[in-house]
């Protein structure tokens, strides 16, 4: 007899349950006494000790983790050190327990783990890329790669030296959200409202670095690195973005050697300015001697460098330079570094003379020549009266009110994107600072009708910082798109608000946090999108820095990275490639790396994508396997729990189902566990695929 549902009691050709038969005294005859409770043991001796693999443990499921079915990875050495971090409302419950140790899926470019130095057993699946031991799953699931990223998230921060062989298990990114409301993509976090005793960190530079331009005098890098020099000036320094681009290549080049700077030391680099760019090294090119640059180098390294818009005093003795003609600009001045740097080179070189007033002790005098539209319209334009009519107007610009400050719309004359997005507008003086005679300009235009009060949006630090990288890629799309997403979202705060939604790093330091106005407007768009190498093999900026520069073929490559479009992953990160690229250096021999590279990009083509697709359906698989398991067991309850109130004398089965049960709750939860069997059979076969997938990736890997 099989009934698809529980009959109610008494209802129509329904028989009403027989009541339980009473306890006899023959019941207990030759019944075994109860068991004692079972004691747990500690079984931590039998573990077998973990395995230690040179690459980072994948990710574990997102979902909610069972001492059967969680994936446990060991923490990391240093974790009995870190503070811990702010509880989180889904595993509060679970703290320090090995449930808790679930993260949720981080976003960046997966590349196949190692081989496993255990043998691959059919019911067990060994996670190879695990440094910690292994975890056997109920459906022995292959680990779940990492998902590629919605956004530009690459590898780690190239500013930082790694270990050769550990730069894979670098990864930093701010890809994992904290918020207070559910996303199917990242787990709620919230503030504790109890003070949290922060650690005292140290900062320690780098010890080596890239420049993605050239520093000039705006910053000093205190980390060790590489410059270039004349033997006959040393104190004047090149870096090495400066270096390649127009020195590397040149007849001059071997006039040029390497220099280390020593950690700590602050240094900079006037290679950059104009009249070095435009003048002295075009002539220098020309005549083939550096005896030109030489003798400014040496003039140059005696000279104060510029303080910049915020002055300096009179005890620094600086030479000032101001125009002959001062009816127009009466108060112009200029500092000695930039009338060498700026002014002399110029077509208007000869409009200046040394000025004639002394600078007292008490006062501060700030240079005009390092205003950037003052400095970009001397050095393009021919006419006198065009540079001070247009030099002594932007001077009497009222300043911007930066941070969001709230201005009246009829103080100044304001700037709208030509297709009026979200009503963004700058200021004049922003305007000019910024827009004004570059390639963007052409994206703005008056606004005719201003409103009464105006925020100017390059007064915020967020978009004055994107627009320098804009304007570098020429890219004015990048800075639309992340600046009409940045005023959607809160301003940014030292207090965060109760369900503000925060970002951190996926691995390092505990409690840095980033608002959504940081993350959007500094941290999103600046991604890791210049390579260097060819289409074969792509090289990140890091491992150029740690492995290529400065190896004996380093010159068979391109000098300068190319920005390339897309997702990218960088072929010289794991320690076979770099032993490969080693022998290359040895036997002076480009093509056969680059021969190998290309090989092993078509092998990972056809291996690892496929594996990404059977580990997701393995994912799904398991994820299923628990559910009906989950189902199965409840309804195996019920049987046990109602299985009194039913005829004793009447069984319930259904086809395929071997037994028979007391009520229709165990026909269910057999029918439920013979659907989990099912997908538990489904990731065995994807487990052995992708083994197979495994083995051919790690002969080239």
């Amino acid at each position: 007899m099989e009934f698809p549902y529980r009959p109610k009691k008494y209802a129509l050709n329904a028989p009403p349950p027989i009541p339980p038969r009473p306890p006899r005294p023959e019941d207990n005859i030759n019944r075994p006494p109860p068991l004692p409770p079972r004691i747990p043991q500690n079984n931590s001796q039998n573990i077998a000790p973990p395995l230690e693999a040179p690459y980072p443990p994948p990710p574990p499921y997102q979902g909610e983790a069972t001492p059967q079915q969680g994936v446990h990875y060991p923490a990391p050495y240093h974790a009995a050190q870190r503070p811990q971090p702010w509880p989180r409302t889904q595993s509060t419950p679970l703290h320090d327990t090995p449930q808790a140790r679930s993260t949720p899926s981080v976003s960046r470019p997966w590349f196949p783990p190692p081989p496993s130095q255990a043998p691959f057993s059919e019911n067990s699946y060994r996670d190879t890329s695990s440094p910690g031991g292994h975890s056997n799953h109920q459906g022995s699931v292959p680990p779940p790669p990492y998902s590629r990223p919605p956004s530009s998230q690459q590898r780690s921060s190239p500013t930082t030296k790694c270990h050769q062989e550990d730069m894979s298990s670098a990864p930093t990114g701010f890809n994992t959200a904290r918020s207070s409301y559910p996303d199917h993509e990242q787990k709620d976090q919230t503030r504790s409202d109890a003070g949290v005793l922060r650690r005292s960190m140290q900062y320690d530079p780098p010890a080596k670095f890239i420049l993605k331009r050239c520093p000039s005098t705006n910053y000093n890098l205190m980390c060790s690195g590489t410059w270039y020099i004349l033997p006959e000036a040393p104190e004047f320094r090149i870096c090495t973005y400066c270096y390649e681009t127009h020195i590397q290549g040149s007849s001059l080049q071997t006039s040029f050697h390497p220099w280390i700077s020593p950690a700590g030391a602050s240094i900079y680099c006037l290679f950059s300015s104009p009249r070095i760019e435009h003048h002295l090294w075009p002539r220098a090119l020309q005549s083939g001697s550096v005896q030109e640059l030489l003798w400014f180098f040496r003039h140059r390294a005696t000279i104060r460098n510029c303080d910049g818009t915020k002055g300096v005093g009179g005890s620094e003795n600086v030479k000032w330079y101001s125009p002959k003609d001062t009816s127009r600009l009466p108060s112009f001045i200029a500092c000695q570094a930039c009338y060498e740097d700026v002014i002399t080179g110029t077509a208007l070189y000869s409009q200046f003379e040394e000025h004639q007033e002394k600078q007292l002790q008490g006062q501060i005098w700030a240079c005009d020549i390092a205003i950037d539209f003052i400095r970009r319209l001397l050095t393009n334009t021919q006419s006198w009266p065009q540079f001070s009519t247009e030099a002594a107007r932007h001077l009497g610009l009222p300043e911007c009110e930066k941070n969001g400050a709230v201005m009246s719309g009829s103080s100044r004359q304001w700037y709208e994107l030509r297709d009026r997005a979200l009503g963004i507008a700058v200021c004049e003086r922003c305007y000019r600072n910024f827009a004004s005679k570059t390639d963007f300009e052409s994206h703005f235009q008056p606004l005719r009708q201003p409103p009464r009060e105006q925020q100017c949006i390059l007064g915020f630090w967020q978009a004055r910082v994107l627009w320098d990288e804009a304007l570098e890629r020429k890219d004015f799309s990048l800075w639309r798109r992340t600046i009409i997403e940045h005023v959607q979202a809160p301003p940014c705060s030292s207090q965060a608000k109760p369900g503000a939604q925060m970002y951190q790093l996926n691995h390092g330091v505990d409690n840095f946090d980033v608002c959504q106005s940081c993350y959007i407007g500094f941290l999103k768009p600046h991604g890791l999108d210049k390579w260097y190498g060819t289409e074969d093999c792509r090289i990140c900026l890091a491992c150029y820095e740690e492995v290529v520069r400065g190896s004996e073929i380093a010159r068979q490559l391109p000098p300068t990275p190319e920005i390339i479009p897309g997702e990218s992953h960088c072929d010289l990160y794991s320690p076979r490639m770099r032993r490969k690229w080693a022998e290359a250096c040895a036997k002076r021999d480009l093509a056969s790396f680059l021969a190998f590279a290309a090989y092993r990009r078509t092998i990972y083509e056809q291996t690892v994508p496929e594996m990404r697709n059977l580990v997701a359906m393995a994912q799904f698989n398991l994820n299923m396997q628990k559910m009906y398991n989950t189902s199965s067991s409840f309804y195996y309850n019920m049987n046990g729990m109602t299985a009194s109130t039913y005829n004793p004398y009447i069984s319930y089965g259904a086809p395929g189902i071997p037994h028979r049960f007391e009520t229709p709750w165990g026909v269910e939860g057999a029918q439920l566990g013979q659907r989990a069997q099912g997908y538990a059979q489904g990731i065995s076969a994807d487990t052995a695929r992708v083994a197979q997938l495994q083995a051919a990736w790690n002969l080239v890997e």
